[in-house]
């Protein structure tokens, strides 16, 4: 009698977004997979989580154009989202936000562009799985939304998944089966993960109070590295990430900044020195124009062109 007290107490969400677990939520389009990702958050918020994620939401005022325009079902009583749900477009972003210590729920829409099973080795990929590797780490769980189970990396279908969620719409019915990861021996003795369906169906899915926007396409970028902001970060215990963790991730995006504006200013210096050899009739004031810069840097640039040229270097 108390184990089944303390079960009901931990309830389907918590469950499911245990710190650590790694799920998917699968099924074909309009099937109403993010409108099921987004009831999660809602029933989440009302549980004290943080939700991060990459859908996005209409502004409560813009609901009723909405609904007008048949971008928002009609009849529902909207709410306005909550602050602790958040839409994120870059890992940076995202980071910030696990790094301020409550416990966080990261869900991806669309995790098939991202995380890519044709594309496994890439960078994207790499960096998801290093993001899944850590979650637990960052007192979070991740949902992965795909239209199919082959349209995830592998790792990120099977290995690291805790819980597979497929949803299916038979008319106006629209059925989940949860699923467990199990680790077990093939005939070869060598270890694999099979799902096993845990409970009944769970059919009647409502619709979310929540506004989301599906005609906006998720996007994510990982902006910065995560493997070198961990590298960062350990260098602090956890209370003094909360401090230090926001100004490394801002160091890191200055960084980017820096590099990436000496990167342009190569290229246009190149591009510079090339006009002035390719056209030596053009003045520095018409090359100034067509590069968008000074006639000084112009001329800065011919004569240390001439010395080089007369030095032999």
């Amino acid at each position: 009698m108390v184990e089944e007290k303390k079960k009901k107490k931990v309830g389907f969400v918590n469950t499911i977004f245990h710190e650590g677990n790694i799920n998917t939520l699968l099924g074909p389009p309009g099937t109403g997979k993010t409108n099921l990702a987004v009831y999660f958050m809602e029933k989440a918020e009302e549980l004290g989580y943080s939700v991060w994620t990459t859908v996005h939401f209409f502004k409560y005022s813009q609901v009723g154009q909405a609904c007008e325009m048949g971008r928002l079902p009609k009849g529902i009583r909207y709410r306005k989202v909550p602050q602790d749900v958040h839409t994120v477009k870059t890992l940076s972003q995202l980071l910030l936000g696990l790094l301020e210590g409550r416990k966080n729920i990261v869900i991806l829409d669309e995790a098939g562009i991202f995380a890519s099973s044709t594309s496994p080795m890439s960078r994207k990929v790499r960096e998801l799985k290093e993001l899944a590797y850590v979650i637990r780490h960052l007192n979070a769980s991740l949902l992965l939304i795909a239209q199919a189970r082959g349209s995830i990396a592998p790792d990120l279908r099977s290995t690291l998944v805790t819980y597979e969620m497929r949803i299916s719409k038979k008319g106006r019915y629209r059925n989940l089966v949860v699923k467990k990861a199990r680790p077990v021996k093939n005939d070869e003795g060598e270890e694999e993960v099979r799902f096993v369906q845990v409970g009944p169906i769970i059919g009647g899915i409502p619709l979310t109070r929540f506004p989301w926007d599906g005609f906006f396409i998720p996007k994510f970028e990982f902006d910065i590295k995560l493997e070198e902001a961990f590298n960062r970060l350990g260098e602090y215990n956890s209370m003094e990430i909360l401090d230090e963790g926001p100004r490394i991730i801002k160091e890191m995006l200055e960084e980017k900044e820096e590099k990436a504006l000496k990167k342009k200013e190569k290229g246009k210096k190149k591009n510079i020195l090339k006009t002035i050899k390719e056209n030596p009739t053009l003045t520095s004031e018409e090359i100034a124009y067509i590069a968008e810069c000074s006639p000084s840097y112009v001329r800065d640039l011919r004569r240390r062109s001439k010395k080089g040229s007369a030095t032999g270097t």
